[in-house]
């Protein structure tokens, strides 16, 4: 999900539930609709589930204060466990497929742990 955070400095987190909870990232830039933009985007806490249908004004004087609204939302396949679904045997052969793409690569710098799991060595692709 996206959410368009006007704070002292207007932003937006980009958020993927990940192992229970919104891994969160800001982006000050906010999105493009060229793919050839880049934007840079700067890792935050982690939120609660509950975070990810907030809208409304967080107050003066509270962390984050200023108006959230949801700017879009949509679904996300952790390449990490489709590939551990598709090749259930790479890890034990030192081959790794979380590592395979730049998306992987953010989920598996969230969450190496889940990223790695169930892998061990099969045939080549």
């Amino acid at each position: 999900m996206i959410q368009h955070h006007a704070a002292s400095t207007d932003h937006y987190d980009f958020r993927l539930e990940i192992d229970g909870v919104l891994a969160s990232w800001a982006v000050p830039k906010g999105p493009s609709t060229n793919p050839k933009d880049k934007r840079m985007a700067r890792r935050t806490e982690d939120h609660p589930m509950e975070y990810e249908d907030f809208e409304g004004v967080i107050p003066e004087g509270e962390y984050g204060a200023g108006r959230v609204i949801v700017w879009d939302r949509g679904t996300y396949t952790n390449r990490c466990d489709a590939a551990a679904a598709r090749w259930p045997a790479r890890s034990a052969t030192g081959e790794d497929p979380c590592l395979s793409c730049p998306t992987s690569r953010v989920i598996a710098a969230t969450s190496p742990a889940r990223c790695r799991a169930a892998l061990a060595p099969s045939s080549p692709r």
